[in-house]
């Protein structure tokens, strides 16, 4: 790299700092979002940043629906190199931190793609700000979902790995973006570089693409196998049609790749549904100059130069246009894609397309002569003050107590208790729970069991869940008892019921006949649980005050999953499933009892990526990646 490229860079992160002032120089502060950030994103980063820093690997949480893997959970992107911020850092900063990294992150690999193919540093400079401060990455901060961002800040750097050729370098990226926590990304972009091997590298390339798919698929085989077991057992199982197709484009969502406040913003007057349909629908923009020399690209330069634009252009519009498309809707209810949502997110490959085009543009204007430099430097400006006008009132700062400090009377009432708490569908953050370390049987989350799902069902006597969420009213049935559900918490009072304790408008109720976490289901015995951490509990089981003396059951209520080993007095007691979803195990008489979680073949699956990470480092240690 030289002096000029450094230079380029430099004004790159100059550009990156004045648009991420007001959140990277807040003390305080955490980037203003609309709500993922508080009800999902910081909860978790807070539960496994507080494990590691115990010194506890961070393999299940106890403290929403009843209790899901945490491991498996590929947002929890706990083995991702950037999370580090959270664990040195105060979270709120630590936000606005990565996701200033990943914007660079972003910007740097579009100039290495851009100068790799014989662009001139100018015209890599100004795609390289088009891409990383495009709305399409910009306004995922806002939307509260930084796993978006940092998938997307990988996928100049895949191009560049597959165009450059070097060997175990696409491998390593895809690794990188799969460990970043957001995995749909990967697959989109991975469908853009198979019409790029078909179209301008041709079938002999085919060979080389998929060893680096197998080595990328061998590297993270330690997030992937619990990852891949969890969406298995998930709610994605059973989504229909209309959840898989949910976030899709129409024709007028097309009009943002011209102005993405043409129908209005979430910060003004808003005309599209809500701002979560605003944020996946309307934030293709990459700027009124990068557009016009992708339409330049497209239209002036030759179909050789441009098929693979025109290409992805084609497969945006097929893909992203979800229900509204009936072979694409086939494809998301009938096929793997089904696990996935938002088909929106395929513009990806659309604004893809024209950043390629525009780079053929620019090539095609042939700019000659030094005393041009003021007018391509002229060029570059408008195009990040063009972005900049969009995007500078999505980032700023805002203090997250507003959102998450704790009612004190409210926590000490659940702390220490062997109890579980069930939070209305009006709680607007059920996932509090996770900082303040209570058991909640209801959440907010894109994963969770599938089994938790049906016996709600049960429970409420209806469907009561949808795609990240559970609808809890009947907190005092069987089934909720059985859960060892003790309280219940609303923003209203209920009709016919005694509230236990009221603080401003929260109310709770209590389920005298909830059952304690660890229960003898006939008859009653001497139970102590000793420890009830998330991933190891410790019981003392002394003799059965009633029912039978022989051989009995005990039930412990969290889901029975994979991973979950039982012992009493050192050896080892098969567990099994009480009520199609919770624990039970036989016993024999007073003892210890200890149950530990370990994702199912774990040990083999870390073996193994630590091979395959042994082998890349050894085999390619001279290769130069940049």
């Amino acid at each position: 790299m030289r002096r000029a490229d450094f230079f380029c860079l430099l004004f790159f992160g100059g550009f990156g700092v004045l648009l991420f002032y007001p959140i990277l120089f807040s003390p305080q502060g955490i980037p203003g979002n609309f709500g993922d950030l508080y009800g999902y994103h910081y909860p978790l980063k807070h539960l496994v940043s507080s494990r590691l820093q115990e010194g506890k690997l961070p393999l299940w949480n106890p403290y929403i629906f009843g209790g899901t893997p945490l491991l498996g959970n590929p947002q929890s992107a706990i083995f991702y190199p950037l999370s580090l911020l959270f664990y040195f850092f105060p979270i709120g900063s630590a936000f606005g931190w990565y996701s200033f990294l990943h914007v660079c992150l972003a910007g740097l690999g579009m100039y290495l793609l851009l100068k790799s193919q014989s662009l001139a540093r100018s015209g890599a400079l100004l795609l390289a700000v088009a891409y990383a401060f495009s709305p399409f990455l910009i306004y995922r901060i806002a939307q509260g979902v930084p796993t978006l961002l940092a998938a997307l800040s990988y996928i100049p750097w895949c191009w560049l790995a597959f165009l450059s050729q070097r060997k175990g370098f696409l491998a390593f990226v895809f690794a990188l973006q799969f460990l970043s926590g957001h995995a749909q990304f990967l697959w989109i972009n991975i469908l853009g570089l198979l019409l790029g091997v078909v179209l301008c590298a041709g079938w002999r390339r085919w060979s080389g693409f998929l060893w680096e798919g197998v080595l990328g698929l061998a590297l993270v085989a330690f997030q992937l196998g619990p990852t891949w077991e969890f969406s298995q057992r998930s709610i994605r199982t059973l989504w229909s049609g209309t959840f898989s197709q949910s976030y899709s484009m129409n024709w007028s969502s097309w009009l943002s790749f011209l102005n993405p406040h043409l129908l209005g913003n979430p910060l003004g007057p808003l005309s599209v549904p809500e701002p979560s349909v605003y944020f996946e629908s309307w934030t293709g923009y990459i700027g009124l100059i990068p557009l016009g020399l992708g339409v330049w690209g497209l239209l002036g330069t030759g179909w050789k130069s441009a098929r693979l634009p025109w290409a992805l252009l084609g497969l945006s519009l097929f893909l992203s246009m979800g229900q509204h498309n009936p072979l694409s809707s086939w494809l998301l209810t009938a096929t793997p894609l089904s696990l996935l949502r938002a088909p929106a997110r395929c513009v990806l490959l659309g604004m893809w397309g024209l950043l390629l085009a525009a780079g053929v543009g620019w090539k095609a204007l042939k700019w000659k002569g030094h005393e041009l430099w003021r007018w391509k430097a002229a060029a570059i400006s408008l195009v990040f003050l063009d972005l900049f006008w969009y995007g500078h009132s999505f980032l700023y700062a805002q203090d997250p107590q507003r959102y998450l400090a704790p009612h004190e009377n409210v926590i000490s009432l659940f702390s220490g208790q062997p109890y579980r708490v069930a939070t209305s569908p009006e709680i607007p953050n059920p996932n509090k729970c996770m900082l303040y370390r209570f058991w909640n049987a209801a959440g907010y989350e894109a994963f969770y069991l599938a089994s938790f799902a049906e016996y709600l069902a049960r429970s409420e006597g209806q469907p009561s869940a949808d795609s990240s969420r559970v609808y809890i009213r009947k907190y005092d049935s069987g089934e909720m008892s059985d859960m060892s559900v003790r309280y219940f918490m609303d923003v209203a009072p209920l009709p016919g019921k005694k509230i236990y304790y009221q603080e401003g408008s929260t109310h709770i109720y209590e389920n005298p006949m909830a059952k304690p976490l660890v229960y003898f289901p006939r008859g009653r015995g001497d139970v102590h649980i000793e420890r009830a951490s998330p991933e190891w509990w410790a019981i003392h089981v002394g003799r059965p005050l009633s029912g039978e003396e022989e051989v009995r059951k005990i039930v412990f209520a969290q889901p029975l999953y994979p991973g979950w080993q039982g012992w009493m007095n050192g050896a080892r007691r098969p567990l099994s499933l009480y009520r199609n979803f919770l624990q039970e195990m036989s016993i024999e008489g007073p003892g210890e009892i200890y149950l530990r979680f370990w994702p199912s073949h774990w040990n083999v699956l870390l073996l193994f990526s630590l091979g395959a990470w042994g082998g890349w480092m050894v085999f390619f240690r001279r290769g130069r990646i940049l």
